[in-house]
């Protein structure tokens, strides 16, 4: 066991001092900071991470502490028994012959930058993810398809596809062995468990996975051969792929204090020791002062690389297993007190050499991401104090801290960090454009009293912030002006030079931002809308096309579904143009851009729905025709009843154009419509 050098400390304040302030006490509550760390010498690293787990350590025990002097307080109130413990409160772990010509795949932010998703298409083979693989499909000329193939896969994990012309990339969420799990923090303890096996069919507990596979695979002539299986510490949240590189984001689980206090060294408890009397509570303070001396011994004693993210090799045998942990090197950490549980993994490989992965990791949370293909925006919310923006010294606001990483052919860095107010959105509120980073945010003012105390609430405005990275650092080039005072954002979008924001609450509105010069952001227009919409996609040149829930006139309560469009052409004066109105339906479009279809050569849109109509609830696949100068149009409906499923397989979540025919997938099978009037039904197939 390697033993933990303590003259590597003066060097390792050395370090931090470098690269900002004073070392903060990492005792005390942190205010969000989004500076990273990079070591060399694993063990400066092994150093400050021991460091952190003492505090942590020190502050369970101050928690604790806490905890019998307020359960002191109320005992008169009690039996002689006493409280009984909160649930869990005792360990505290954490309880997707010649191709046709066009065809229409999934919904994505920028032009030639693949997202995932569950069904993916090249116009002449559909990929699906089914409950325990992938399903391949040919498409004949006549629109109807053929099940050709089936690659199996992990049973209970949820799986997401990369398609490229020569490749399929699946990535499927996995179990892994109890005992990897358990070091992982994901399981409390054993009961969790299914038994410590990451096979087929093996369900994970809760919903839960903890690790991903990434399975990659040649395709020629209909055939897939896997070139690539590897299995990587966390879950996937996003991946991006351009041309034949492809990048996967996992977030996955640092916590060697969840099985420090869970498995190996449980801490004494004060809801089930407490007792009445100062004799008592003496005690208790021995035994948990006793409780910090093992556990600190206990830290000192962690081989902390086991924690560290890494992959997972299987074994010939059932059930053997070997851990390849990260090396220190590729690991970026955020300063004392920041990085919490998370970590965000960043794994890049190109598909002509599969096998060759670079991956790197930051201790520290990740919320949205944005990424094209030279970089990817991480995100991670928290608040913080500004006495350079504001007088207020107890006024604290919302900010985010943002985090760069610039991807080579073959590989990833680390670039730069830094912090900007308020919170993002979604990822359509990031955006890169010719250098300049662009970010939408809801954020709070003081108090319009200036007083900043308890009494006095601070306002939501909105604005967009660009900056631009130099030296390890976002530069601040410029803002608008706060807008919409009292309303939030509920949807962005980024078109070329200009910006797009809908706000929504006391009024809707839709903002034209004027960003040809970075560094004057300026409000160039605006229009009041009823309602809101929580989701905008560019119809070229001048148009948008919107998706949100209808209000009524006091906007207290949904009444159905609105969509819009909107012309931009005028960046002074956009305007609402044409409005539909679905009555008590909502869509899963409106939370996940990928199920909104929209073909611009067909001018046709293709929704997933779901609401009440009587007698009974109705999913279906709702079709409209789109025209800027005509309007929104009903153009059908689909309708899937593959018996004796019950109602919720007959959802549609996801669908496709090619060619002249609409592809319906739903957990019960998928069908295939003629786009004539009325649609003609082709083909149907049901999922085993």
């Amino acid at each position: 066991m390697r033993k933990v050098s303590r003259s590597i400390l003066p060097a390792f304040l050395l370090m931090l001092a470098a690269c900002g302030d004073e070392l903060q006490n990492i005792e005390a509550p942190t205010e969000l900071n989004a500076e990273v760390l990079k070591f060399t010498d694993c063990d400066a690293l092994d150093e400050m991470l021991r460091l952190e787990l003492h505090s942590s350590v020190e502050g369970r025990a101050r928690e604790y502490r806490r905890v019998w002097d307020e359960l002191s307080e109320k005992a008169p109130l009690w039996g002689p028994a006493g409280p009984i413990a909160p649930s869990g409160s005792a360990g505290d772990g954490p309880a997707g012959n010649s191709p046709p010509m066009v065809y229409t795949d999934t919904d994505t932010q920028d032009a030639g930058i693949e997202e995932p998703d569950t069904v993916k298409t090249d116009g002449e083979w559909i990929y699906l993810v089914l409950p325990n693989g992938v399903g391949v499909y040919r498409v004949s000329p006549e629109g109807a398809p053929e099940a050709v193939d089936f690659l199996p896969g992990d049973g209970g994990g949820e799986s997401q596809l990369l398609l490229a012309p020569s490749h399929l990339i699946v990535l499927r969420g996995v179990i892994a062995p109890l005992d990897v799990a358990q070091k992982r923090g994901w399981f409390a303890g054993d009961s969790a468990g299914t038994g410590g096996e990451l096979w087929e069919g093996v369900p994970s507990p809760g919903g839960f996975t903890t690790h991903t596979r990434v399975r990659v695979y040649k395709r020629l002539d209909g055939q897939h051969r896997l070139v690539s299986d590897r299995i990587f510490d966390g879950r996937v949240i996003r991946a991006r792929r351009h041309d034949r590189t492809v990048h996967v984001i996992i977030t996955s689980i640092y916590d060697p204090f969840a099985y420090l206090t869970t498995h190996l060294l449980p801490p004494p408890s004060p809801w089930t020791l407490f007792r009445r009397g100062r004799r008592a509570k003496r005690q208790y303070l021995n035994r948990l002062d006793e409780w910090v001396l093992e556990a600190k011994a206990l830290v000192d004693a962690l081989r902390l690389e086991e924690f560290y993210p890494h992959q997972l090799f299987l074994g010939e045998q059932e059930g053997e297993y070997t851990i390849a942990p990260l090396e220190c090197d590729r690991l970026y950490t955020r300063r004392p007190g920041q990085y919490k549980r998370s970590v965000l993994n960043l794994i890049t490989f190109r598909l002509d050499d599969p096998e060759s992965i670079d991956h790197l990791a930051l201790f520290g949370e990740s919320g949205f991401v944005y990424a094209n293909h030279e970089r990817l925006i991480s995100t991670s919310r928290g608040w913080g104090k500004n006495t350079e923006r504001h007088t207020e010294a107890n006024f604290t606001e919302t900010r985010t801290a943002l985090q760069s990483f610039v991807f080579g052919e073959r590989s990833s860095s680390h670039e730069a960090s830094g912090l900007i107010e308020g919170w993002i959105h979604d990822q359509f509120s990031l955006d890169l454009h010719e250098g300049t980073l662009r970010a939408a945010v809801h954020f709070q003012e003081p108090p319009a009293d200036a007083r900043g105390d308890a009494l006095s609430a601070p306002e939501i405005a909105n604005k967009i912030i660009t900056l631009t990275i130099e030296d390890g650092r976002f530069l601040r080039l410029g803002e608008t002006p706060p807008l919409a005072r009292g309303d939030k954002l509920s949807s962005a979008r980024f078109i070329g030079d200009y910006g797009y924001l809908i706000t929504h609450e006391m009024t809707a509105q839709l903002f034209v931002i004027d960003l040809r010069d970075p560094a004057n952001p300026a409000p160039a227009g605006e229009v009041a809308i009823p309602g809101f919409s929580s989701y905008m996609h560019p119809l070229p040149p001048d148009h948008l096309l919107t998706i949100g829930p209808t209000l009524d006139d006091e906007e207290a309560g949904d009444l159905g579904l609105d969509l819009r469009i909107f012309d931009i052409s005028e960046k002074s004066a956009p305007r609402a143009l044409h409005q539909l109105t679905i009555p008590f339906a909502e869509s899963l479009a409106e939370y996940d851009h990928r199920a909104f279809l929209y073909d611009d050569r067909l001018g046709l849109l293709a929704l997933p729905l779901f609401g009440h109509r009587a007698p009974e609830p109705f999913p279906a696949l709702s079709l409209f025709s789109i025209s800027r100068e005509d309007g929104i149009e009903g153009a059908g409906e689909i309708w899937h009843r593959f018996p004796p499923r019950p109602l919720h397989y007959h959802f549609i979540p996801r669908s496709l154009f090619i060619n002249e025919h609409i592809y319906s997938i739903s957990a019960g099978g998928m069908m295939v419509h003629a786009l004539g009037d009325p649609l003609e039904e082709i083909a149907e197939l049901a999922f085993d």
